[in-house]
C-alpha cells in the first residue's frame, strides 16, 4: 500500500512561482523579441493582420507577416510604425 508521501515520487514537482519567475527576467525582455521564449514561433493573427494594415497605410505590397516569426513580425511592426508614423 502506499503511503502517499514525497518519497515514493508521488508528490508534486516545485515550480517557481509566477512573481518569482518575472523577478529573475530582465526589465527589457520584452523590448528585445529576439529574446522571446515563443519568439521563434509563428506570428499571431492579431500581428498578421497589423502587418496588413500597416503595410496598406505605408503604400507597400501587403505580405502580412509572411515567412516571419513572431519576433521578426514584431520588429516589422516596428519599422512600420515609425515609416507609417503610427
Amino acid at each position: 500500500m502506499k503511503s502517499g508521501s514525497s518519497e515514493d515520487g508521488g508528490g508534486a514537482t516545485s515550480q517557481p512561482a509566477p512573481k518569482e519567475v518575472a523577478d529573475s527576467m530582465p526589465e527589457d525582455h520584452l523590448d528585445k523579441p529576439s529574446q522571446w521564449a515563443t519568439g521563434g514561433d509563428a506570428p499571431t493573427s492579431k500581428q498578421k493582420g497589423f502587418i496588413a494594415s500597416l503595410e496598406r497605410q505605408a503604400g507597400e505590397d501587403v505580405t502580412a507577416g509572411e515567412g516571419l516569426s513572431k519576433a521578426e513580425a514584431s520588429s516589422r511592426i516596428q519599422e512600420l510604425k515609425e515609416e507609417t508614423g503610427k
